[in-house]
């Protein structure tokens, strides 16, 4: 029997960075929402080490996350846009009684801050 990549036991919803789920944050499209949903807690317990990749699939996942790729599967993609929008700094500068505000995203290790 052929095992499965990225099995976990149960639904990701990303409520530390999301309170209304990933879903429902408007960040994610349908399709990469729902892999996430399925499959986040194996893709983060592959990210940080805290599980062994059973397959080809999840080996090639793990080499991604310590930067020896580049994302190719659409698991990796996924993977990469909620790292992505879960480390974003937002700063923003308001001139008060002006009425001009100024936000901008950063990433963490970005050196223009």
């Amino acid at each position: 029997m052929k095992k499965k990549s990225f099995q976990a036991s149960r639904e990701f919803l990303g409520l530390e960075h999301f309170p209304y789920g990933i879903d429902r944050s408007g960040q994610f499209t349908r399709n990469i929402a729902q892999l996430l949903m399925e499959n986040g807690y194996a893709y983060e317990a592959l990210d940080n080490g805290s599980r062994l990749p059973a397959t080809t699939e999840e080996k090639l996942f793990v080499a991604f996350c310590r930067g020896e790729r580049e994302a190719q599967s659409i698991h990796e993609i996924a993977w990469q846009q909620f790292v992505k929008k879960t480390t974003q700094i937002r700063a923003c500068v308001s001139l008060a009684g002006l009425g001009v505000s100024r936000c901008t995203n950063y990433n963490e290790g970005d050196d223009e801050y």
